[in-house]
């Protein structure tokens, strides 16, 4: 238990929690743009601390999962391959993107991970069917 309380301490006294916050909030409203131009992403959930999930469908309207739950779409797998190529680790359970950056990640760092998972979600919605428009 003093463990964790250390821990704890260590993290306010080095400013990490406000930091999460607020790099969580710009994390969350990055999120919400690539939503609005992304057919894929149904849903973001998040936004209270440096947390987030994606949630990808394969329409919008209906909500229809990109995949069945637990499956993992192919498509999805691909981009999570060509982002550990590129250095940056998401996860993904079922249809669901996880993003949790580590606390002291740098702002620009951050902004590049979210650049690279919108141009390869941006490329996985040009191969889908069509009829799914933001």
């Amino acid at each position: 238990m003093r463990r964790r309380v250390a821990a704890i301490q260590s993290y306010e006294s080095e400013g990490l929690i406000s930091r999460s916050r607020e790099l969580g909030a710009a994390m969350f409203r990055r999120l919400r743009e690539m939503q609005r131009g992304n057919p894929l992403i149904g849903d973001v959930r998040g936004g209270h601390g440096l947390f987030a999930v994606l949630e990808l469908v394969r329409d919008r309207h209906s909500r229809e999962p990109l995949s069945p739950w637990p499956e993992l779409h192919a498509g999805l797998r691909r981009v999570l391959s060509a982002a550990m190529d590129a250095g940056v680790s998401f996860a993904a359970r079922g249809n669901l993107i996880l993003l949790a950056p580590p606390l002291v990640i740098g702002e620009h760092d951050l902004a590049d991970a979210l650049d690279l998972l919108d141009r390869l979600l941006g490329s996985l919605a040009q191969t889908m069917p069509t009829g799914n428009q933001p």
